[in-house]
């Protein structure tokens, strides 16, 4: 009988923790182990860890998704290469962030963690500083989708 309620106790905490675990952003499979393993410990110790930050995973558009709109800014696509009326208000409206010392940049470092919102100098040292690259995704306030900084000449230019 003591056995059954050990064997009880352990998935019970195992569930309880895999289930907390996925409510934060966490890998449930994992802390199904831990919870296992560590019983009401790895309860209390999923509570103390901060939430993971929402990843993304490269696909073709270079976005996740599967990632909550809360988590992120609004754009969810990329627009189509080309010369279009949409290209050229793009390039106007991060020409026009440039010109503002107080627009907030946000972008995927080499994690593929969302990072910001980091005014430009922010960002300027973070490419200085090689966390970024040319084929880093960037936004900010007024661009309608997620860019790469290879994509923006102006922004390129002004981080060289």
């Amino acid at each position: 009988m003591h056995a059954f309620l050990a064997i009880f106790s352990w998935i019970l905490f195992g569930v309880l923790t895999a289930y907390i675990a996925e409510k934060r952003g966490r890998d449930p499979r994992v802390w199904f182990f831990i919870g296992t393993f560590l019983g009401i410990f790895a309860v209390a110790l999923i509570y103390l860890l901060p939430k993971e930050v929402a990843r993304i995973d490269q696909d073709k558009s270079g976005l996740d998704s599967s990632r909550s709109s809360a988590a992120l800014p609004p754009p969810q696509e990329i627009i189509p290469e080309g010369e279009g009326f949409a290209a050229l208000l793009e390039t106007q409206t991060v020409e026009a962030a440039l010109d503002s010392k107080a627009a907030m940049w946000y972008y995927f470092d080499k994690e593929r963690l969302q990072c910001g919102p980091v005014g430009f100098q922010a960002l300027r040292q973070d490419w200085l500083d090689q966390k970024i690259g040319v084929a880093t995704y960037v936004w900010c306030e007024g661009m309608k989708v997620w860019e790469k900084i290879d994509d923006l000449p102006s922004l390129k230019n002004s981080l060289v």
